[in-house]
């Protein structure tokens, strides 16, 4: 039986009386039956049950039929719910047609919560669209965006439809649109038929126009897609996570060519690296657009639409605009330009096609003004590079890879505040650090021999530290400073504690007298140290209350302004390879 008829069929035999009636007490007024309403708190009855299969509650607005009364109370899945009533009733659903019958039901409870949230889009939704994000109403209609409502996961959030590559919709993203607790963006819960990781936002839609330009744009969030879309650019994003190998495998069968336009805020340039060495790895040609603002949506607000559009048409190959980064990073003198290399080989090494391999290490060799010979040697140990050192230092902690970062851009603090080399941490850091505070090199310049402080400058130089302000390296400093003293006084309390130990063993009164001294003048001294920060947290606080409390802002728009917006009709768009 197919599952649009067993759903029938057991809408025709299921007795709503009965399910309701198990939870509800239920009495008989006229036509309808009325009771206490399960879904909120009520003294008087406003709940009622029709002979037609169908539920009302008029205290807090729930409505439905037999399956949408089990959904709310107890908050099972539709499929589980009509697995459950077709055993109850006694209709036989086929062993082998269980995944199919799975996602059939599932198709047709996301198409029904579909219609539920674009029935939701209602006055406050569309004026975040509208006069916040300056969606027009007929994109938002175009790709289905909804709103959740009351609806239990995407309660006062966005809606976006997801679907999968063959066009079945399997999830929800919800974006919140209130200073609400809890994450900005969340995504219906994985299943069998929506893993995250194999599934990518906008890609059936995209589909045509990706055959036609022969590539794809990868995005970062579900409004890019459609602010790139909205100008028939194939614009394409993952669900809530990274971009994986799952994602490129998928996107393969479809082009060999991407555009990543990603945030140009420090966590999109940390993506943009991740994904580029993904993409290279699986054979994909690259490219980048250079955008002026954060994102594409930043741009698409701003009604910068033609600029938007030359950006993804003038995007530049992926790893010569990398290659020329590397000269920039390298530009702070010999430790820079070591690790700005190294950061670059990771990416020519990770291509598979060794005449494309040879055309970068050309292009690299011309740019960086640097001997191919010497690329290749540092490719090849780049290869063969599985000593001790660099596995100990992927077990590095992110403080202490912190902390390194830190020597390497402010070296002068670390002088400046040389208590910091008290604090015990890792052989290396500890070597690197005293090399710093010594003003030792990091390479040896004449036998262009690595040493292990190069090494560790650039195995760390991948992490996502390049951004550390001063004011920030100066608190990351006091903390280690803080951290060694906390580490101090445990380490005398522990040989305190041994101490009266072993005089409690000997019987020796006076040497426990001693002990307990000490010890009561060490919790004496760490008393008032906690007492002198407290004190200095409250001062700090006190000024930036007052501070804050005379602090006055003005230009913003009042409730009566009005936000106006024009809308410019959709750009056609061609990508020709350069």
């Amino acid at each position: 039986m197919k599952i649009k008829d067993v759903i029938k069929h057991l809408r025709k035999k299921v007795d709503l009386l009965k399910i309701i009636g198990r939870v509800v007490e239920l009495k008989k007024r006229g036509k309808y039956y009325m009771g206490l309403c399960p879904f909120h708190a009520e003294s008087k009855p406003s709940f009622v049950v029709s002979d037609n299969g169908f539920f009302k509650c008029y205290g807090c607005g729930a409505f439905g039929d037999g399956f949408t009364f089990l959904e709310k109370h107890t908050k099972q899945s539709f499929v589980n719910i009509v697995k459950t009533l077709a055993h109850e009733y006694g209709v036989q659903l086929a062993i082998g047609e269980n995944r199919k019958f799975e996602s059939e039901t599932l198709e047709i409870n996301n198409n029904k919560m579909q219609i539920c949230f674009k029935e939701n889009m209602q006055s406050k939704p569309l004026d975040y669209l509208v006069n916040e994000r300056r969606y027009p109403i007929s994109l938002i209609r175009k790709f289905g965006i909804g709103y959740g409502g009351n609806s239990a996961l995407f309660k006062n959030r966005i809606t976006f439809p997801i679907r999968d590559q063959r066009g079945f919709l399997v999830a929800f993203g919800g974006r919140s649109i209130l200073n609400q607790l809890g994450p900005k963006y969340i995504n219906s819960s994985s299943n069998h038929f929506y893993d995250k990781s194999k599934i990518l936002y906008g890609l059936y839609e995209s589909i045509p126009m990706i055959k036609k330009n022969k590539m794809a744009v990868l995005v970062e969030g579900y409004f890019d897609v459609i602010a790139l879309r909205s100008m028939f650019i194939p614009a394409i994003s993952s669900c809530g996570i990274g971009f994986s190998k799952d994602h490129a495998d998928l996107l393969w069968n479809y082009t060999d060519k991407v555009i990543l336009c990603l945030d140009q805020d420090i966590s999109g340039q940390k993506a943009y690296e991740k994904n580029l060495l993904i993409l290279i790895a699986r054979g994909f040609t690259v490219y980048v657009a250079k955008l002026e603002r954060k994102d594409p949506d930043e741009m698409w607000q701003e009604k910068r639409y033609e600029e938007l559009k030359m950006s993804v048409l003038n995007a530049s190959d992926a790893l010569i605009y990398q290659i020329q980064k590397t000269l920039l990073e390298g530009c702070g003198g010999v430790n820079f330009r070591i690790c700005a290399i190294r950061n670059l080989l990771k990416f020519i090494r990770a291509i598979k096609d060794p005449f494309i391999l040879e055309k970068y290490l050309s292009i690299a060799s011309d740019i960086l003004q640097e001997s191919k010979e010497n690329l290749v040697q540092l490719l090849k140990e780049g290869f063969k590079q599985k000593d001790d050192f660099i596995v100990r230092a992927d077990k590095w902690t992110d403080a202490e890879k912190l902390l390194l970062q830190v020597a390497i851009l402010y070296p002068e603090l670390i002088r400046e505040r040389h208590e910091v080399l008290d604090v015990k941490v890792n052989s290396e850091l500890s070597e690197t650090l005293v090399a710093i505070c010594s003003k030792r090199d990091l390479l040896n310049i004449e036998t262009k021999q690595y040493s292990d402080l190069a090494m560790a400058t650039s195995q760390l130089w991948d992490q996502d530290y390049h951004e550390i302000s001063y004011e920030f390296a100066q608190e990351i400093i006091e903390d280690w400073i803080m951290k060694g003293k906390k580490k101090g006084y445990r380490d005398t309390y522990v040989e305190i504690q041994k101490g009266i130990y072993e005089a409690t063993k000997e019987k020796n009164l006076e040497k426990v007298l001693k002990h307990l001294k000490i010890q009561n003048n060490l919790i004496l001294s760490q008393a008032a140290i906690e007492k002198a920060k407290l004190l200095e947290q409250e001062q700090e606080f006190e000024r930036r209350f007052r501070m804050n409390n005379n602090y006055h802002v003005d230009g913003l728009c009042s409730e009566n302004d009005e936000c106006n917006y024009e809308y410019d009709e959709y750009v056609n768009f061609e990508f020709h390879e350069k």
